[in-house]
């Protein structure tokens, strides 16, 4: 059975298996009967799920059921980045990723956001070869949450664009499906409510185009966030590259409010224009039929350029 009131046009949406319109969602330690209750509703639109290391303490038998039930449904399982980053500190990455395997995990992500300085190359290569061997799907990570020791900002407010395209490029390259963009770079770039965006939102839309936009998954921050300032984020994300651009880091119990962002359906107050029910001001305007961009928002650019 499909969705619900399924003969009212909604924006169009990407269905599984997708190259885009990806949604990865956080488990930051949910108990089963909650997991299980969000899946039965929303499991088609979900695609990935880390499972944060929030629950590197956690019950190792209540961790491995709640993989098994994102596997049953379908959802990608990668394991939370600074569990990795702290088994390559320690040595310990093949007994790391035995444990993953016999868990149960999907994929994993190739990342130093924790870490107080970047991998290089090299390191990067063994490490996501030594991943591949093992059967993994891995994806990586550019950006980290603090400006220190970050090689993709000029400065704390401003991308350096060829690093970015570089970096992923090089996750490309080493087999990755895709990368994160850092939630916390998208923040300092365009304000925690797409503030900047006018002035500075260019700087991700030109790492989009050159790197390709399918090819990135925009983390929004979970954490330190308003849920006002999520939705504001998510909503820039939406009008500036379509329904159907990759989102992560989305909570579990706050999928709702994404996929209805997606739709144009959600109202967003602030930060950024659009935000009053895009979709249906479109299709109030077109005589009931949305129009084919319904999205689209003038594309941020630099102030030299304007």
């Amino acid at each position: 059975m499909g969705r619900t009131f399924e003969f009212l046009k909604v924006a169009d949406r990407t269905e599984k298996p997708r190259t885009s319109g990806l949604t990865t969602t956080a488990d930051f330690g949910m108990g089963y009967s909650c997991v299980e209750s969000v899946l039965e509703m929303w499991h088609e639109v979900i695609d990935t799920v880390k499972v944060s290391a929030l629950q590197i303490t956690a019950d190792d038998k209540a961790v491995r059921r709640k993989i098994q039930l994102y596997k049953k449904w379908g959802i990608d399982v990668q394991v939370g980045g600074p569990i990795l980053e702290l088994a390559r500190l320690q040595n310990k990455e093949k007994e790391t990723l035995e444990r993953m395997k016999d868990m149960g995990y999907d994929s994993l992500e190739i990342s130093a956001e924790a870490m107080p300085t970047q991998h290089t190359a090299d390191e990067e290569k063994r490490f996501a070869d030594l991943a591949l061997k093992y059967g993994f799907r891995i994806h990586g990570e550019v950006g980290k949450k603090f400006p220190s020791g970050d090689q993709l900002r000029r400065s704390p407010t401003e991308l350096d664009v060829d690093v970015a395209v570089r970096q992923l490029q090089m996750y490309l390259d080493l087999g990755c499906d895709f990368s994160y963009f850092e939630g916390h770079v998208l923040r300092a770039i365009i304000g925690d409510n797409a503030e900047h965006a006018d002035e500075r939102g260019w700087q991700i839309v030109e790492m989009a185009k050159r790197a390709g936009v399918d090819k990135i998954v925009f983390e929004v921050p979970f954490t330190y966030l308003s849920y006002a300032s999520k939705r504001i984020l998510q909503h820039w994300l939406v009008m500036t590259f379509g329904p159907n651009v990759n989102v992560g880091n989305v909570q579990l119990d706050e999928i709702a409010e994404l996929e209805t962002v997606r739709l144009g359906m959600f109202p967003v107050f602030g930060g950024v224009g659009g935000g009053d029910h895009p979709f249906i001001a479109s299709s109030a305007a077109h005589g009931g039929h949305a129009a084919k961009d319904w999205w689209r928002i003038e594309e941020p650019a630099p102030a030299g350029r304007r």
